[in-house]
């Protein structure tokens, strides 16, 4: 009964123009509304960051419940998430505002360092690598515990993780 009422609360604030809480609110609601339905909803309307809030709410309360490391819903919580970040750093990489870019960079690789081990390494090693983000690859195997590839790295490109996030 309690999703309920997050439910109904989200759905006022959409009406009201209130993405911000609506997407609070969708967060709260949990399982009652299909994941699916909140995303597309938000991107619809170019609501990214209602829509980033509601994924890491949504991901957030996954975790605080217990959600094992192969959790079904997490991991594509954190797969939208992992997209949502790579494409702000590429669109503050395109800009001539150089702190929008360290700080989309940065956002990207806390996500990995946070999230990391919730994404399916596969698939978020290859959206990181085929949008040129090989840094960001380097982050993701330092996340699972992928030393060799994260070794080979940052050797090849002769930094260390530390100065490459400078």
């Amino acid at each position: 009964q309690r999703e309920e009422v997050h439910c109904a609360q989200a759905e006022r604030a959409m009406a009201a123009n209130d993405a911000g809480k609506a997407a609070r609110c969708y967060a709260k609601a949990g399982d009652f509304v299909d994941a699916d339905v909140v995303v597309k909803m938000f991107a619809d309307r170019n609501e990214v960051d209602a829509l980033e809030t509601y994924l890491r709410r949504r991901l957030d309360l996954r975790e605080a419940e217990g959600a094992p490391d192969g959790d079904p819903a997490a991991r594509q919580l954190a797969a939208w998430l992992l997209d949502l970040n790579v494409s702000r750093a590429d669109a503050a990489a395109g800009t001539s505002v150089r702190e929008d870019e360290f700080m989309a960079a940065g956002s990207l690789q806390h996500f990995i360092h946070e999230h990391g081990a919730r994404l399916d390494f596969a698939h978020a090693m290859k959206t990181l690598v085929s949008r040129g983000r090989m840094d960001d690859a380097a982050h993701l195997c330092e996340a699972f515990g992928d030393w060799d590839g994260a070794v080979t790295h940052w050797l090849a490109v002769r930094q260390d993780p530390a100065e490459a996030a400078r």
